[in-house]
């Protein structure tokens, strides 16, 4: 079909570096999990990725989310057939909240 899913959000943090963007999303959840945050965050921040990416014309190298209760950054790592299941997934769960 030829719907358009419109996505709500907003990134905490981008800069800009020689080589390209920089992403962050800070997380306030009190999970200690890393792979738990990545499994649930990474669609989220991978809309973020595209749309920054399509603002700015420039490439996002690197994505993070900050996890306050970890107290540390961990790395979002995108390759592009996982990131289209995860897509596939997202839109699917967005068609569920409808």
């Amino acid at each position: 079909k030829n719907e358009k899913i419109v996505v709500q959000g907003k990134f905490d943090c981008a800069f800009i570096e020689s080589d390209g963007a920089v992403l962050i999303d800070y997380k306030t959840d009190k999970i200690t999990d890393e792979d738990i945050l990545v499994s649930i965050y990474k669609g989220q921040l991978d809309v973020y990725k595209t749309a920054l990416e399509e603002c700015i014309e420039i490439p996002v190298k690197e994505t993070y989310i900050y996890s306050f209760k970890i107290g540390k950054f961990i790395k979002i790592w995108f390759l592009k057939g996982l990131v289209l299941w995860v897509k596939k997934q997202w839109k699917s769960v967005l068609v569920l909240l409808r």
